[in-house]
């Protein structure tokens, strides 16, 4: 009887020992301004294996330039922003939902390939990036995977808090996207420019605006935008990019007919685009060039070189049309100039 009390009191001392409560969870947080928990040698077993009220989501990826993983280093800023956005909404770790869980952010790099750390060695992870959910009782060995999928960009965000929400029962998970301050002041820069140059040039600017094959263009361009899937693409919530088996991003579903990716689409509108606009220029911009420019003085070397610029630009643009549907259907016979390396 005594014996079995002894076991029982050595047992609750040894839990006691090693458990690790929410607000030291939260410390160790609040250790980095992303609110992620950096697992290393040392902490990894204790943070994971010890006893615990909260859910754990550990990344193990690799950012290290020699892994060539370009799954890892998309994803590794999303996961930043996953983690500093449950924070905003839930400053002390727990949801407002539900049992009011605790849910804390961890992660392991490999920044180094000659530096492993020991707890890819423990799950014996072959492939990155990784998404572990672990439970609230901590037991190390029990854990659920977030598959990532081939999505990518915000659509493999979504997918893995969806399958977050769905494991933990948390459904006040919220993702804020990052302020793009340098996209922002570039944009600003560029509007001003051009409000600049063309205040500066407003007459040749008006003159240009009556031109015919300038409106031809435009209204050509837009109709191939129009055209390009947008609608479609958010209608059928169709992925935007894929993910081979090395981590490398898919512009394009090889051998699919049938099937594509979203920026599939954007890129054949882009590439109609610069062919509507070549052909317009060939056949009705060189001719209003030259009556445009007929009184400037050294306007013949630009009047011939034009055509010349237009024609190449004509195949190219079809070169790259032959190289994505060679993709698309590899046994395609013919091909122009071989662009199908900048797909893929």
């Amino acid at each position: 009887m005594r014996s079995s009390i002894l076991v029982t009191l050595v047992t609750l001392l040894v839990t006691l020992v090693q458990s690790i409560s929410n607000d030291e969870l939260l410390k160790l947080s609040k250790q980095n301004s992303n609110r992620i928990i950096e697992l290393n040698d040392i902490n990894h077993k204790q943070l994971l294996g010890s006893n615990r009220d909260s859910f754990l989501v550990v990344l193990l990826t690799a950012t290290a330039p020699e892994v060539k993983c370009h799954v890892c280093i998309d994803f590794d800023p999303s996961f930043e922003t996953i983690a500093t956005s449950w924070f905003k909404d839930h400053p002390n770790g727990q949801s407002n939902s539900g049992e009011k869980s605790s849910m804390f952010f961890l992660r392991a790099d490999v920044k180094e390939t000659k530096n492993i750390p020991k707890v890819f060695k423990y799950y014996k992870i072959e492939h990155v990036p990784r998404v572990f959910l672990f439970y609230p009782g901590g037991d190390i060995d029990t854990y659920s995977i977030i598959e990532l999928g081939n999505d990518a960009g915000i659509e493999r965000v979504k997918k893995a808090l969806a399958r977050v929400q769905q494991l933990t029962s948390i459904t006040d998970i919220k993702y804020y996207e990052p302020f793009d301050m340098t996209s922002s002041a570039l944009s600003a820069f560029t509007v001003f420019c051009v409000v600049f140059l063309i205040k500066k040039y407003r007459s040749f600017v008006k003159k240009l605006f009556f031109q015919r094959f300038i409106w031809g263009i435009a209204t050509v361009s837009f109709i191939i935008l129009m055209l390009g899937g947008h609608m479609f693409n958010n209608i059928k919530k169709v992925r935007y990019a894929g993910v081979d088996n090395d981590g490398a991003i898919l512009y394009f579903l090889p051998g699919q007919l049938q099937s594509q990716f979203s920026i599939e689409t954007q890129i054949i509108a882009v590439i109609y685009g610069i062919l509507a606009i070549s052909v317009t220029s060939l056949t009705i911009g060189i001719p209003a060039a030259k009556k445009f420019l007929k009184n400037e003085k050294n306007s013949k070397p630009l009047i011939a070189v034009l055509p010349i610029l237009l024609a190449l630009l004509t195949y190219i643009a079809f070169s790259g049309l032959v190289s994505v549907y060679k993709i698309k259907q590899p046994s395609y016979p013919f091909g122009l100039v071989k662009l199908s390396s900048f797909f893929s």
